[in-house]
């Protein structure tokens, strides 16, 4: 029974978060019922069990606690349905089969979020279920599979561009195949400068269920892709279907062939990757002149960048069969922190201690069981790291399981090897990002606005997918903010208050646990840092500070940009910088740099008093 164990006690309690919150809505009460139709005498365990588990899959969305609620209850309701279309019951699960369905089912949501904006319905109406719920729900499956499901997660990482795709749905919905065809046509005639025959061609490759996510401005963009690339793709299928040769083509086709070629043999190291880099750019090419629906291109950006990322897929891909070798030594703890000059070495302590302050930053970034694996790993990677020797998948699963607490129910947790690679992936972009920005920058490595410079190192070393970015800037932006600190215990801060909304006894606390390490090796440093603590404290504790904080957060949440909000507090408020000097250590894309100021600016009033100006030195 899951009411006897530990889990069940910490289910019962967060179900109770969330009916405070969300009390006497629809969606929560038909859960509620069928968990006690399904599992009597464990229906408020099961269903704590099931929203605590969402709210972990949706860890990186942050957000008000009533809307972060909100998209949990959205998200247990599909994850519930999708386990009784698949003939399993959602209320019978273990939390690793739950944990994967949630997971599975986050595109989903986020096609229901796209939908109902879209279509101008709030979140908070969706939660009374009905038939306006049963109208977004359709309109968001149809939009995937417009898109098609496997590529929502790429379209997400520009959240812009996909509510861009969602609107243009929307306004075509009454629309018929004749008439989305024709319009189309004619915006490509009018506005793109195709001629009519071209137009069609490219209508044709696009195919009409997806060219009904196609606004006017997208599809004059495909236009100008037409009119780069399009002689050449019509001539490779008329090659392929046995046309004759023509040289100057050939020649393009060669030349294309080397450019991504070269840029896929420098972007990828990997001694286990499931293809050659030149059988990935071939099957790259095969996939060019596939239909769209199955993964064809479709002139919706550059041709070289597409065939570039085709094939670095491809390779990342895991092959089908026995899982593959274990890492070797470079890929588990990757370089040790950069010392800052030969005549001034760094002691063994002082890297020790750098290694546990990211540690515990990034740590910030797991939620529910992986948190605990996370910990697991460290102390595994670490020892292993020190003998010298690599760290299998095997090896970490099996600790895993030996460690892990036992579930309420009495069974032990099974780990698999695939689990633990995505976990320990994760481990390693996130470090990777603070390695490249604290030690990388500072000798010498570019580090181009926007943190493109970080997340494509990140992607060399481990893979980037499209939810990774957003983790991967917030740690970017806390490292560059933390620049010249000499320790990382001020972005721990600002996470935990900032973006996690810990209370301020809880943060300041994690806070001066580094904080104390570092006056064990500074004793002269421990004083200020005691307090600038204590004025922050006094600061997290102000009402009226807290409402400003509150406000300028969702100010760039709404832009989806809430990674700016964690280190423009701590440069604003901790260290008293001004507008021009945040932009300038935290290097935003030209795009963002109005609601970074709209922050800065509301922050500025409310710094710590007495906390002196300092220059910016980059």
């Amino acid at each position: 029974m899951i009411e006897n164990g530990r889990l069940g006690e910490r289910c019962a309690a967060q179900a109770g978060a969330v009916e405070r919150l969300l009390a006497g809505r629809p969606l929560l009460i038909s859960l509620q019922q069928r968990a006690a139709a399904e599992a009597p005498g464990e229906a408020p365990e099961r269903v704590g069990l099931l929203l605590d588990t969402c709210r972990s899959a949706l860890a990186d969305d942050e957000g008000e606690p009533a809307t972060a609620a909100a998209k949990a209850l959205l998200l247990a309701v599909l994850a519930e349905a999708a386990a009784r279309n698949g003939g399993q019951s959602a209320w019978r699960m273990t939390p690793r089969g739950l944990a994967k369905r949630a997971e599975s089912c986050r595109a989903g949501l986020a096609a229901v979020e796209l939908a109902a904006e879209a279509c101008g319905c709030p979140m908070a109406e969706l939660l009374g279920g009905g038939q306006r719920l049963e109208e977004v729900w359709r309109l968001a499956r149809d939009f995937q599979a417009a898109v098609r499901p496997a590529r929502l997660g790429a379209l997400l990482q520009d959240r812009a561009s996909a509510l861009d795709r969602a609107q243009a749905f929307v306004a075509n919905l009454a629309a018929s195949d004749e008439q989305v065809a024709e319009q189309a046509t004619q915006v490509l005639c009018q506005a793109g400068g195709l001629a009519p025959e071209d137009a069609g061609c490219l209508v044709q490759r696009v195919g009409l269920p997806r060219l009904r996510t196609f606004s006017s401005s997208r599809l004059c963009g495909a236009a100008g892709h037409f009119v780069r690339r399009g002689a050449l793709i019509r001539y490779l299928e008329a090659r392929r279907a046995g046309g004759p040769a023509d040289p100057a083509l050939d020649r393009q086709c060669e030349e294309l062939h080397r450019t991504v070629l070269g840029a896929v043999l420098k972007a990828c190291h990997s001694p286990h990757a499931r293809l050659s880099p030149e059988d990935a750019v071939q099957e790259a090419f095969v996939c060019l002149l596939e239909p769209a629906g199955s993964g064809g291109y479709t002139y919706e950006g550059n041709l070289a960048s597409w065939l570039i990322t085709i094939a670095l897929n491809k390779m990342r891909r895991p092959a089908k069969g026995p899982p593959p070798a274990p890492l070797p030594p470079e890929d588990t703890l990757g370089e040790p922190p950069r010392t800052d000059s030969p005549e001034q070495p760094v002691m063994f302590e002082e890297l020790v201690l750098a290694w546990r302050e990211r540690f515990e930053l990034v740590l910030t970034y797991f939620k529910g069981p992986k948190r605990g694996r996370v910990q697991i790993m460290r102390e595994e990677m670490l020892y292993q790291g020190a003998a010298g020797a690599g760290v299998s998948d095997v090896d970490l699963a099996a600790e895993i399981e030996r460690r892990e607490p036992i579930a309420g129910d009495g069974r032990g947790v099974q780990v698999t090897c695939a689990a633990v690679a995505v976990v320990k992936r994760r481990l390693l972009q996130r470090l990777e990002a603070l390695r490249y920005v604290l030690d990388k920058v500072p000798a010498g490595a570019e580090d181009e606005p926007g943190d493109v410079s970080v997340c494509l190192w990140v992607e060399r070393q481990h893979g980037v997918a499209g939810r990774d970015v957003t983790t991967l800037r917030r740690l970017a932006g806390l490292a560059r903010a933390s620049a010249g600190e000499g320790t990382l215990a001020w972005a721990l801060l600002a996470r935990l208050f900032v973006d996690l909304r810990r209370p301020p006894d809880d943060a300041c606390q994690a806070a001066q646990r580094l904080l104390a390490d570092r006056a064990a090796l500074w004793p002269r440093g421990h004083e200020a840092g005691a307090t600038r603590l204590s004025a922050a404290r006094a600061w997290m504790e102000d009402a009226t500070n807290g409402a400003e904080l509150a406000e300028a957060r969702r100010r760039v949440e709404r832009q989806g940009l809430g990674f700016l909000a964690a280190p423009a507090w701590l440069l604003v408020v901790l260290r008293s910088r001004a507008g021009e000097e945040v932009a300038a250590i935290l290097r935003p894309a030209a795009r963002e740099l109005d609601d970074l100021a709209s922050v800065v600016r509301r922050l500025e009033a409310r710094r710590l008093p007495g906390e002196p100006r300092r220059e910016v030195s980059r």
